[in-house]
């Protein structure tokens, strides 16, 4: 704690704001009261669920798209909706404050583990139903399109992990 107080005075904070900050890192979750422990969990265990939900209809939605783009416009469009879910499943998480790193882990491998099972899987079906409708130009490698969704889920958690520990 007195590292965190010495790096606040150096950044120009005023003596109560260094008060007040060090007061409420002090609180541990132990000091909340059960209720509020139990509605921690239910709202991390109710956004892990939806960015899991999101991403299966997600990947159902990009069957279309594997179908119909070529190469370059679908890894562009994979990228724009990688990063866009990306940044609100940051977002989501960022806001649950109570969760401990360890689960911030969890949900960071866990989904993009399942997002890529759902894109693979996805993009398989599509280049079977490319070539029933004889559009074998329209089929994708899996496992590239599914790695492009992924990296790209994953930069706006990067880029905010990057800018937290640059302003540390």
């Amino acid at each position: 704690m007195p590292e965190v107080i010495d790096r606040l005075k150096g950044k120009g904070w005023a003596e109560e704001e260094i008060r007040r900050t060090a007061r409420i890192l002090e609180e541990s979750p132990e000091k909340k009261s059960p209720k509020l422990i139990m509605l921690d969990k239910i709202a991390y265990w109710t956004g892990l669920f939806l960015a899991i939900l999101a991403n299966f209809v997600i990947s159902v939605m990009l069957i279309p798209f594997l179908i119909v783009m070529k190469s370059f416009y679908l890894y562009l469009a994979l990228i724009f909706i990688g990063v866009a879910f990306g940044w609100v499943f940051s977002l989501l998480i960022a806001d649950i404050e109570s969760i401990k790193t360890g689960q911030h882990i969890v949900a960071w491998i866990f989904i993009p583990a399942i997002a890529l099972i759902n894109v693979y899987l996805m993009t398989d079906l599509s280049n079977f139903i490319a070539v029933l409708m004889e559009m074998p130009s329209s089929t994708h490698h899996s496992t590239l399109v599914s790695v492009v969704y992924v990296a790209s889920f994953m930069l706006p958690y990067s880029i905010s992990k990057l800018i937290k520990k640059q302003s540390l």
